[in-house]
């Protein structure tokens, strides 16, 4: 939880290794696997506008939470033969309004 808690107030886009608890994190057998600790400070304190983050590969896609969208960019799931639909985050940054928009 002390990781999470270097997270600086402000930041429009985080990006962790792994997802929130209960968010994407679903294992094939319905187990979440995700950090509790993150999930309280993405949605307590950090507030990002997007949340991008893998490593629970049958996880993956998108989703809109009070706000905040979570991408697991992981591009396939656990199964060697199967495959998920991969997709591209395209990012771009204003110098003049200091915006990103994804």
């Amino acid at each position: 939880a002390r990781k999470w808690a270097e997270i600086p107030t402000g930041v429009d886009v985080l990006i962790t290794h792994g997802p929130p608890w209960g968010y994407l994190d679903q294992l094939d057998n319905g187990e979440h696997t995700g950090c509790e600790a993150l999930e309280r400070a993405l949605f307590t304190r950090v507030r990002p506008k997007l949340h991008v983050f893998g490593h629970i590969h049958e996880g993956y896609g998108l989703a809109e939470v009070d706000g905040i969208t979570l991408a697991n960019a992981s591009s396939c799931d656990a199964a060697p033969t199967r495959r998920g639909s991969a997709y591209c985050l395209l990012f771009a940054w204003s110098r003049r309004s200091n915006w990103m928009y994804a």
